[in-house]
């Protein structure tokens, strides 16, 4: 499942991408494709900005050479929208806030002080208890979430009688799929478990840490376990990688421990 994140208005008539163009002497729309596409690798990867793009697939998809997207990334560099691998200012427009599992965390938190203070709340002179409820100045994000959940939720007066659910343990294959998002998009990290479960080998969380520990040293986390599955193996090395793609770009200095 693909991550979300903020388009900004105006991208596609930003000044500065016309600007790219021309140094690049690239068509803009040629430009504004690859500079959504690195935004939408800094998304999936989630890490700061950081992205990881394939410049030789982006040419074959685009139809042109490599080159011609190694100069509009350049290009991006120079006009600083791009640095050390990551996006320029990312933060500034992504916020915390939008992850879908931090914004689910608030509104339970949020709804389960409701409830405290609704249960505590005095009666009122005609006998009944008064319920307040409160939903504070919540982000315009979360504001589809709440409507959602607020729908699903019974009352406090509907669950007076019932007794609370027992909460589910997640199951192992959910905590390896929580381990291994930490670096792979979810589509990867399934893609991961069903590799290694095909071959009989199903994976522990340990086994998901070691692999978590390796794809960080690919430039592109997502590329490594692509490359670990077609390639059959069974655990990914990073030296295993240099030399199935020896142009793929490694963080891991070369003689590294």
């Amino acid at each position: 499942m693909s991550r979300w994140f903020r388009h900004y208005a105006g991208l596609c008539r930003d000044e500065k991408l016309v600007s790219v163009a021309i140094k690049a002497k690239q068509p803009i729309e040629r430009v504004v494709w690859v500079w959504c596409a690195i935004l939408e690798s800094a998304a999936e990867i989630d890490d700061a900005g950081r992205y990881g793009v394939d410049t030789a697939e982006i040419a074959y998809f685009l139809r042109t050479d490599e080159a011609d997207i190694c100069s509009i990334e350049n290009a991006l560099r120079d006009a600083g929208r791009l640095a050390s691998g990551c996006v320029v200012a990312w933060g500034k427009r992504q916020f915390s806030s939008d992850r879908s599992k931090e914004r689910v965390a608030a509104h339970r938190e949020r709804k389960r002080v409701e409830d405290v203070r609704s249960d505590d709340s005095e009666p009122s002179r005609n006998g009944a208890v008064t319920l307040q409820t409160r939903y504070g100045n919540a982000p315009e994000t979360e504001t589809e979430l709440d409507t959602e959940l607020d729908k699903e939720k019974p009352s406090v007066l509907e669950r007076e009688d019932k007794p609370a659910p027992k909460t589910r343990k997640p199951s192992l294959d959910e905590k390896v799929l929580d381990i291994l998002t930490d670096c792979l998009t979810a589509e990867s990290a399934r893609s991961v478990i069903e590799h290694r479960r095909a071959k009989g080998a199903k994976l522990t969380e340990a086994a998901a840490r070691g692999l978590v520990k390796e794809f960080w040293k690919a430039h592109s986390p997502d590329d490594a376990a692509e490359t670990m599955v077609v390639q059959g193996w069974q655990g990914f090395n990073i030296d295993w990688y240099r030399r199935a793609k020896p142009n793929a770009k490694i963080i891991e200095t070369m003689g590294a421990n």
